[in-house]
C-alpha cells in the first residue's frame, strides 16, 4: 500500500534490495556478475534522495560490526571501499554527488564514483584496501545520489537511472515516505522473510533448477533494446530486475498472498522495470539513436525539391537567376536542395560569385520539420519493440534541442545566450493561375509570405544517403510558360483583401539576410 503512492520510483528501490540479497546465491550457481547493480538516484537538492535510499534499503547488524551504511561521495576513497566491502548481501549508499568548483575535489568524486559503480558490478574491489586481501569480494548493490552525474558511457551500462526531481513536492510521495521512516521494521521484515525463503529454496534441488530454467528463458527472450553499443549489458540489467520480481514473487507465493495482491505486484513491478530501463536506455544514447532514425526517415521519405537554375532574360532585372526556383512552394515542397546558394544569388554576369561555406543547403520550413518527425516517431512507436511511448514523448519534447546538439540544424549565435535561434524568415509561396479562351495557363501569380525556416546541416551523417541522392537527380524546371508572372504579399491579400504586388528584388533581399551569420551550435 505504501509503494502504490510511487511504483516508479519504490519498486526499483525495492528491487536493488532483493539484488544485494540474492547475488551471492547467483554466484554459486557460476553466474559471478549477476545481480550486481547500482541505481543511480538523480534529482535537484532538497527533492529528497537521500531519505529516500535511506528508507528504501536495509541493514542488519550496523551496531554489531560498526558498518556505515551511507558515505559521503566527497569521502576518502578508503571509506567507500571498506563500506562496499563490509555491506554482503545489504545496499551501499554513496551520496550527494553535485557539481565540484575545485579540481581536485571533482577528480576525487569521479574516481570515487568509478570505484562504486564498477567494483560492485565486477564483485571485487576495484584497488586494494589495506586490511582486507586483494581477492576480497564484494556481493552488494548500490544507490548513489546525487544532483549533478558525470559519467561515461560503460559507467551507465553498468546501472540503473532514475529522475526524483520534485520527489517530496507530491503530497502522496511524502506521506508514504513518512510512512516507512517511521516503521522501518516494515521493510526490514519483507527483507528478512526473502532471506529465510531463500535459504529455504536453495536446500532444495527444486528450487535451484527452477531459477536456472527461468533465467534461461529471460535470456533467450527476444531483446528488446537494440541499436546502442551497450545494448546487451541494457538487456542482462532488465533480465536481473525481471529476475529479481520472479523471486519476489515465489517469496510472496511461499506466504500464501492472495491472487488479487499478486497480480497486482507484477502489473506495478513490470511497469517500473520498463520505466527505469527505458530512463536507462535514454541515458546510454538510446533517446538519440531514435530521434537519429526518425530524422533519416523523414529525409528518405520527404518530397525534396532541387532547385534548377534558370537564367533571367528580362531587361528589367540585375538578378541572373529567376529566384521563384529557390523559394519554397507550400502544396509541393517539403524540403528544398540549392546546390550553391552564393550562385543563386548572382546579380549579374560580372558579379564575382560570392562563395557561401555552406554547401549545398537544405531547406524546410519549421512547422513541417516538426510535422513530419513526430509522424515518423509515431510510426516507429508501432513498428519498433525497443520504442516505448515514454521514450517516444521524451524524444519529441526534446526534438529541438537534440537538433542543435546533434549539429543537424544551423543557427543565428545570440549574445544573451548560448542557444541561437534556429529559424529564419524565407520566402514559401503558393501558385494561382488564369487560364485564356484556349485552356492555357495566361497569367501565374505567386502568393508569397515569409515562413520560419530551418537550414538542415548537410555534412551531418544523417544526410548522406540523400546527399548521394540529390546527387544523382537532375534539377528540373517546375514553373509553367504564361503570358505574365505577378509576386503579391499573401498575407497582405489575406488581412486587407488588396493585392499587394512585390518583385524579385524584394524577396531577393530577404534570401540574402536569410543566410548572413549561421553557425551550428557549439557547447
Amino acid at each position: 500500500h505504501i509503494y502504490k503512492a510511487n511504483p516508479s520510483v519504490f519498486y526499483p528501490l525495492f528491487f536493488i534490495n532483493i539484488m544485494a540479497i540474492t547475488n551471492g546465491f547467483f554466484k554459486e550457481i557460476g553466474e559471478d556478475s549477476f545481480m550486481r547493480l547500482s541505481l543511480w538516484l538523480d534529482g535537484e537538492s532538497g527533492s529528497g534522495k537521500t531519505e529516500l535510499a535511506k528508507a528504501g534499503t536495509y541493514a542488519f547488524g550496523d551496531k554489531e560490526f560498526c558498518r556505515k551504511v551511507l558515505a559521503s561521495v566527497t569521502g576518502k576513497r578508503k571509506d567507500i571501499l571498506t563500506m562496499l566491502l563490509q555491506s554482503s548481501g545489504c545496499v551501499s549508499i554513496i551520496d550527494d554527488v553535485k557539481q565540484e568548483d575545485v579540481r581536485d575535489r571533482r577528480n576525487s568524486v569521479k574516481n570515487n564514483v568509478d570505484d562504486c559503480l564498477r567494483s560492485v558490478f565486477q564483485g571485487c574491489l576495484t584497488d586494494s584496501v589495506s586490511g582486507y586481501p586483494n581477492d576480497k569480494k564484494i556481493d552488494c548493490c548500490a544507490i548513489i545520489t546525487g544532483e549533478y552525474m558525470e559519467t561515461k558511457e560503460s559507467q551507465n551500462a553498468r546501472m540503473i537511472y532514475i529522475k526524483a526531481d520534485g520527489f517530496l513536492k507530491k503530497e502522496q510521495n511524502a506521506k508514504a515516505l513518512r510512512k516507512l521512516q517511521e516503521n522501518p521494521t516494515l521493510f526490514a521484515s519483507v527483507c528478512g522473510g526473502y532471506i529465510e525463503f531463500l535459504l529455504l529454496g536453495m536446500e532444495g534441488k527444486n528450487f535451484l533448477q527452477s531459477v536456472k530454467t527461468v533465467l534461461k528463458e529471460k535470456r533467450d527472450a527476444p531483446k528488446v533494446y537494440q541499436g546502442i553499443s551497450n545494448a546487451e549489458r541494457l538487456n542482462e540489467n532488465r533480465c536481473m530486475l525481471e529476475m529479481a520480481e520472479c523471486l519476489t514473487e515465489s517469496y510472496f507465493h511461499f506466504l500464501g498472498m492472495q491472487e488479487t495482491f499478486l497480480n497486482e505486484f507484477c502489473q506495478y513491478a513490470r511497469k517500473s522495470i520498463h520505466e527505469v530501463i527505458d530512463a536507462t536506455f535514454y541515458l546510454l544514447g538510446g533517446g538519440q539513436m531514435v530521434f537519429l532514425k526518425a530524422i533519416e526517415r523523414v529525409l528518405l521519405k520527404a518530397k525534396v525539391r532541387k532547385a534548377y537554375y534558370q537564367t533571367n532574360f528580362g531587361r528589367y532585372t540585375a538578378i541572373m537567376y529567376q529566384q521563384r526556383y529557390f523559394w519554397i512552394e507550400e502544396n509541393y515542397d517539403d524540403f528544398i536542395w540549392i546546390e550553391d546558394y552564393g550562385k543563386s544569388m548572382i546579380k549579374n554576369e560580372d558579379e564575382k560569385h560570392y562563395d557561401y561555406e555552406e554547401k549545398p543547403v537544405l531547406l524546410i520550413q519549421k512547422v513541417q520539420l516538426e510535422r513530419l518527425f513526430q509522424k515518423e516517431v509515431d510510426i516507429l512507436l508501432k513498428e519498433k519493440a525497443e520504442i516505448s511511448s515514454k521514450i517516444a514523448e521524451s524524444v519529441k519534447n526534446q526534438f529541438w534541442k537534440l537538433l542543435r546538439e546533434m549539429q543537424i540544424i544551423y543557427q543565428i549565435p545570440r549574445k544573451d545566450s548560448k542557444l541561437g535561434r534556429m529559424t529564419a524568415e524565407y520566402p514559401v509561396f503558393s501558385r494561382l493561375f488564369a487560364y485564356s479562351n484556349t485552356g492555357l495557363v495566361s497569367e501565374v501569380t505567386f502568393a508569397i509570405t515569409y515562413e520560419s525556416v530551418v537550414q538542415i546541416n548537410t555534412e551531418h551523417e544523417c544526410v548522406r544517403e540523400l546527399a548521394d541522392r540529390m546527387n544523382r537527380t537532375k534539377a528540373k524546371k517546375i514553373h509553367e510558360k504564361a503570358e505574365r508572372w505577378t509576386i503579391i504579399d499573401k498575407r497582405e491579400l489575406s488581412e486587407n483583401d488588396e493585392e499587394v504586388r512585390l518583385n524579385e528584388h524584394d524577396v531577393f533581399d530577404k534570401r540574402q539576410k536569410f543566410i548572413k551569420g549561421k553557425s551550428l551550435y557549439r557547447k
